[in-house]
């Protein structure tokens, strides 16, 4: 009897143990799956049910393959083969098919399971995690670094990019034709034929001071003269560069109209540049620009002022490219820290263009945008008349604008919230004249953003 009794008790403390470990994989955070030397599924638990919208019944005794998309089965199997002869998965990239046909991509790890005698194996363990997400903002950021480099690519203006290194990994058609192919040569070979670093580099300055620079640099010869826009530049993997714009002006400084085409293309290559640096405003500065300009029209501004408030909302963010790429299309809350970068980014615009010889006063509009009556705005918190007027009308452009267009934080509020919100803070925080001409042009006149 007691041999009986101790042997039901193992029993049970057996039961017990294979009912805890099916319990411990059926529950788990990780997609777990099981199959046979048939290949056939023989367990199933609940967070792969989730990767894949299939019920552990759907599945139970069937293939693997009914898991993976048609154009994967064969390449995938091939890995699923190699743990029969006792090789074990770590790490592999494979592409499940939801049941709804979504296409989800896990990281799998495998080991095979033996029998008694630990000679034969008798199933696969493969342990998942769902990395879909990862690989769709990699893929976000290569897409992102493609646009950015195909837009440099057509600009004008000479674009080339630089390392702390004194590397140039990237210079677009117009700097190639100029200087020719960079063949991996360091800054100083590629545009000067020197051997060693200059003495002074004035682009560096920008590493050193983590502020834009601007210069120029005439050839030994003076036939040819350049204006270089230098600004610190954060690569979307995080890498440390400088952005360099170079406008070759020695014919322009022989002739003012042809300088002003030179001016309005810069102006473009930064509107195109920032909106390339975050995607998710793509469009924003050109449409800010269409109805501040539409603005300053309704109020009879003269065709001069016109043009300063067109070029000032042209590039009023020019100051974003100085942040972190990853900051400007964060799709959650800023932290305060984050949020204060941001609010950095009026400052940084003001110090990129204070020098320029614009006939507006467009670095202290681009400075100013973001201030409201009440000095709740930002950076200086100035009030009523310490305002610009075209800061004014740029900074409701740029809300009206904002909120009725998607960002990665939330959806497009509508241009009725935007209405509404100017409507509502009239006199408080926008300018009553500037906020009644806005509403009169989109619900009188039929504005609309192009």
């Amino acid at each position: 009897m007691n041999h009986l009794t101790k042997r039901k008790q193992a029993e049970e403390k057996l039961t017990e143990t294979k009912e805890y470990l099916e319990n411990l994989i059926k529950y788990a955070n990780a997609p777990i799956i099981v199959w046979d030397t048939s290949l056939s599924i023989t367990l199933f638990n609940r967070a792969f049910e989730n990767l894949s919208g299939y019920q552990a019944s759907e599945v139970m005794g069937k293939k693997i393959d009914i898991l993976f998309p048609e154009d994967n089965i064969e390449s995938t199997l091939e890995h699923i083969q190699k743990t029969a002869s006792g090789e074990r998965w770590e790490s592999v990239e494979i592409k499940i098919q939801r049941k709804d046909g979504e296409l989800m991509i896990a990281l799998w790890n495998t080991a095979n399971i033996l029998d008694k005698e630990k000679k034969n194996i008798i199933a696969t363990i493969a342990q998942g995690q769902d990395i879909t997400e990862r690989k769709q903002a990699e893929e976000s950021l290569r897409r992102e670094r493609q646009q950015f480099y195909s837009i440099l690519e057509v600009m004008p203006m000479m674009v080339c990019l630089l390392t702390p290194d004194y590397h140039i990994p990237f210079a677009n058609r117009a700097f190639r034709e100029k200087f020719g192919e960079s063949k991996g040569r360091h800054c100083y070979e590629y545009c000067f034929g020197k051997k060693e670093p200059c003495d002074f580099c004035e682009s560096y300055e920008v590493l050193k001071t983590g502020k834009p620079h601007r210069w120029e640099v005439t050839s030994p010869d003076g036939a040819t003269v350049i204006d270089v826009y230098d600004f610190p530049f954060t690569d979307v993997d995080g890498s440390p560069m400088i952005l360099e714009v170079n406008v070759d002006i020695a014919e322009h400084k022989q002739a003012e109209g042809k300088l002003k085409k030179t001016m309005d293309a810069t102006i473009e290559t930064m509107s195109k540049i920032i909106e390339a640096k975050d995607p998710y405003t793509s469009g924003h500065q050109q449409r800010v620009s269409q109805l501040a300009t539409a603005i300053a029209k309704e109020l009879n501004f003269s065709e001069d002022k016109v043009e300063g408030i067109r070029v000032a909302s042209l590039i009023h963010d020019i100051g974003k490219i100085g942040l972190p790429t990853e900051i400007l299309s964060k799709p959650g809350k800023l932290s305060d820290i984050e949020s204060n970068l941001i609010r950095e980014h009026s400052q940084i615009g003001y110090d990129i263009l204070k020098s320029n010889d614009f006939s507006h006063p467009v670095a202290n509009i681009i400075l100013q945008h973001h201030e409201r009556l009440n000095g709740s705005g930002y950076p200086n918190h100035l009030k009523g008349d310490e305002i610009l007027l075209e800061a004014k009308i740029i900074g409701i452009a740029d809300v009206v604008e904002a909120m009725s267009s998607h960002r990665p934080y939330r959806p497009a509020l509508g241009i009725d919230a935007a209405l509404e919100e100017i409507s509502q803070n009239r006199g408080i925080l926008y300018d009553s004249e500037v906020v009644d001409a806005c509403l009169k042009l989109f619900k009188e006149k039929g504005f609309r953003f192009e």
